[in-house]
């Protein structure tokens, strides 16, 4: 069943949710309309990197991949640069990110140390948080966008956007209770309205 509702969301107008995606309409030029494709990755700790490593393909090549070892493998990969980034050598890099030493972005867990955190970012199944996305869109020069679905109103709302220096084609990544990133790949097709 096609549910369709009105709002807003950053620069666009939600129009329509179809067959797992969510339609949009571009204010600017109301006759483009966009869907989100929302594509979910196994919610084991990875979803971050996952989630980056799928919208990059799909920048790409302009299609879904599917999730599979080259996908898993990118995203191992996206852990590692984010950590060497934020962690040479096993410790919190005394550089700064956009203004703010990176002691200040990361997040240890309870009383971990520093080193700590280093340690145990650079495994499997550990939550990225937003000093890794902070790190990969410098790493990447990429842009990184995060957006919500507001559940009263069901609109995207783009919650936080990471590297805006960098004039390349986005990654949209969708945060989902707090826990958990999915991709948001847009496609544009030619409105009939």
């Amino acid at each position: 069943m096609n549910k369709f509702y009105y709002g807003t969301a950053a620069t666009l107008i939600v129009i329509g949710s179809i067959g797992g995606g969510i339609l949009y309409s571009n204010k600017k030029d109301p006759k483009m309309i966009s869907k989100w494709n929302i594509i979910d990755v196994p919610g084991d700790g990875n979803c971050l990197f996952s989630s980056i490593a799928v919208s990059e393909y799909y920048n790409q090549y302009n299609t879904i991949p599917i999730y599979n070892d080259a996908i898993r493998n990118r995203a191992k990969e996206l852990r590692y640069s984010a950590n060497d980034f934020l962690c040479p050598n096993g410790s919190i890099s005394s550089q700064e990110i956009d203004g703010l030493p990176i002691k200040y972005i990361v997040e240890p867990l309870g009383n971990e140390s520093f080193n700590g955190y280093c340690k145990r970012m650079r495994n499997d199944y550990q939550w990225g948080t937003a000093a890794e996305i902070l790190a990969l869109s410098h790493q990447l020069k990429n842009m990184i966008h995060v957006y919500i679905i507001d559940n009263q109103t069901s609109e995207i709302k783009q919650i936080a956007s990471y590297g805006d220096s960098y004039k390349s084609k986005p990654i949209h990544l969708l945060y989902v209770n707090s826990i958990h990133y999915k991709s948001l790949c847009p496609q544009q097709i030619q409105s009939k309205l």
